[in-house]
């Protein structure tokens, strides 16, 4: 063995000291150095991310995830990272600096949560899926017809209601069997990983990560719970109003819709879509609050995705773009994505941790961002507007109302059964899904699910590339 000198010794000291303050973030103007370089290195990562995802659903370019995703591991699964942000979040005091210790608190969540979804093994599937997903295509009659337009190629083939509704379940039934084996490896995956960092399970992770969760609390199952209280009463009197009137001895999934929608005031048809185009329309609606579309970096494009829309953040405050689905675009569907754009391209935080990409876990608000784009698509719903350009009444909006109100305790508590599916299914993985779907029918519906309920939830796309995502929209209606 070498002899070690006392200057060896210093050495070895000084390295470890070194190590064991962060890093060498012995200052806190050492910390913010190193963030800003981290988040340097994290934004161009975010927009070779954004950009494969536009290359993906606009079909401009090389759809590529994998290599953003493995430089994304590369930089946010070095340990020295988690390491350098845990000594320091203790360190910053919350009241003297919230900017920074929120600085530190979200790194610290995008560090955590990567260890799940940047895992090579994760990350290659769900982007094998997703891809598939996206383009997946029937064989309808000897055509190779995309998925999202399933439905006009069974119309054209099958002129007979029910043969074509035959039709269109052996479809989605071979697509689901195609998909589902491999969706529930993704999630099994994902359970393991997120168990390693100290969740019960994915979707537990993921609540958390969208703040949905905050320490210590059960914030988001609290707000169930209100609801389930607050409706559980009128939506047992609605049961039981829409069984008198249809005269029914029981209510199950199979009557369930039929007869609670039968509750409703019949209204004589009016216009079904403004007579002008959708996208003149949500740039007047734009103009009316003060923003012109055109003198945005806001691109639009069309083509056959699976999504109504989809707003990507290229590089923010600079390059926001959206794909809508071709031939599908409502004026609604328009300013809601826009209004992603409008949040995106407003941001003038200097730090690129707080521009809102959505492609790390943690690194974004999504029941907040969908909250501001349902804001803006709101205007369409305004009185005003349908009187303008719907050409409805005071009267008919009213009826309208009324009509909403009737079956609100059942919509909401069918969202929120819905909601809950996929939560659910994380929480116990060996359940059969069509299992977890008729508990959750009992429960918030109060019948028996349908003798017929479909299974095509692995035919979506959401549960590979926007996991635990459905509550966004539902909280987004309060925010609005």
């Amino acid at each position: 063995m070498k002899k070690q000198t006392t200057a060896h010794i210093s050495a070895v000291l000084l390295i470890g000291f070194l190590v064991g303050c962060a890093g060498g973030t012995q200052t806190q103007q050492d910390l913010v150095s190193y963030l800003d370089d981290l988040g340097r290195r994290y934004e161009e990562i975010c927009v070779e991310m954004g950009t494969a995802n536009w290359n993906l659903y606009s079909k401009e370019g090389e759809a590529d995830q994998d290599t953003p995703k493995r430089k994304y591991a590369e930089l946010l699964l070095d340990p020295a990272h988690l390491e350098t942000v845990d000594a320091w979040v203790a360190k910053v005091d919350k009241e003297t600096d919230p900017r920074l210790h929120r600085r530190l608190q979200v790194w610290k969540d995008v560090l955590t949560a990567a260890k799940v979804d940047m895992d090579e093994e994760i990350y290659k599937l769900e982007n094998t899926l997703e891809m598939e997903i996206t383009d997946y295509k029937h064989d309808v009659a000897g055509e190779m017809v995309p998925h999202r337009e399933l439905r006009r190629a069974l119309n054209a083939a099958y002129k007979n209601p029910a043969e074509r509704s035959q039709k269109y379940a052996e479809y989605m039934n071979k697509m689901q069997e195609a998909l589902e084996p491999r969706v529930l490896a993704l999630m099994s995956m994902r359970n393991a990983k997120s168990r390693e960092v100290g969740f019960s399970d994915y979707g537990e992770l993921c609540l958390y990560m969208m703040g949905l969760l905050p320490e210590g609390t059960r914030w988001f199952y609290d707000v169930l719970e209100s609801i389930d209280q607050k409706t559980l009463a009128p939506y047992k009197a609605l049961l039981e109003k829409a069984k008198e009137r249809a005269g029914a001895e029981d209510i199950t999934g199979d009557n369930l819709f039929k007869l609670v929608y039968a509750l409703r005031e019949p209204l004589p048809r009016t216009r079904v879509a403004p007579a002008a185009k959708p996208m003149d329309l949500a740039r007047e609606a734009l103009m009316n609050i003060g923003f012109n579309l055109d003198e945005l970096p806001i691109r639009i494009a069309e083509e056959n995705i699976p999504y109504g829309g989809l707003g990507l953040a290229i590089k923010v405050p600079t390059d926001h773009r959206i794909v809508v689905q071709k031939g599908r675009g409502n004026v609604g569907l328009f300013l809601h994505e826009i209004g992603h754009g409008l949040q995106a391209v407003h941001i003038t935080w200097p730090e690129p941790i707080f521009h809102n990409y959505e492609w790390c876990l943690g690194a974004y608000s999504p029941a907040f961002d969908e909250g501001v784009a349902d804001i803006i698509a709101g205007f369409v719903r305004a009185d005003k507007w349908q009187m303008k350009h719907m050409e409805k009444s005071a009267e008919r909006l009213a009826a309208e109302k009324a009509n909403r109100d009737v079956i609100a305790p059942f919509f909401i508590r069918y969202q929120i059964a819905g909601i809950l599916f996929e939560i659910d299914l994380y929480k116990d993985l060996d359940k059969n899904p069509g299992e977890v779907r008729k508990d959750l029918q009992k429960k918030w519906l109060l019948v028996e699910p349908a003798s017929n309920t479909r299974q095509n939830w692995a035919t979506s796309v959401f549960p590979v590339a926007y996991p635990i995502y459905g509550q966004n929209y539902f909280l987004a209606s309060i925010v609005e």
